[in-house]
């Protein structure tokens, strides 16, 4: 039996994607759980999945409307990813040290995932549900 943290942003694009990976693997005898918003993501899990808790960020981002091509790429960096990974890295954290993965499944904008695994020695991948632009 193998561990599964998944680590996803509070988006449902990003979650109800890895939904069906993460049936197949309980269906296999793995254990799964989630790190991300837990309110919404316990939600769209089910009442049954661990859920781990993670902040974010303290301000709420609004993406200029006519913002398009590499400017619209940097500022999602600027002022969503690098907020989202600075507020859900305590949690994945947690995470970690209380589930004791043996992979991380980090969605590619939950960036979390991949840094404290990385920095943990955790082995992880990547999960691409969507384009970043």
């Amino acid at each position: 039996m193998t561990r599964f943290l998944f680590v996803v942003p509070p988006l449902v694009g990003h979650v109800n994607p890895l939904l069906g990976v993460a049936g197949e693997l309980r269906s296999r005898g793995h254990r799964v759980a989630w790190a991300g918003h837990a309110d919404p993501l316990r939600g769209l899990v089910g009442s049954e999945a661990t859920v781990f808790g993670c902040a974010l960020p303290g301000t709420a981002t609004s993406r200029p409307p006519k913002l398009a091509g590499p400017a619209a790429f940097r500022f999602l960096w600027e002022e969503f990813f690098v907020p989202l990974a600075e507020a859900m890295a305590p949690g994945v954290d947690a995470a970690i040290e209380a589930f004791a993965p043996d992979v991380v499944v980090a969605d590619q904008h939950a960036v979390a995932g991949a840094l404290v695994a990385e920095r943990r020695g955790v082995p992880y991948v990547t999960s691409c549900t969507t384009s970043a632009e």
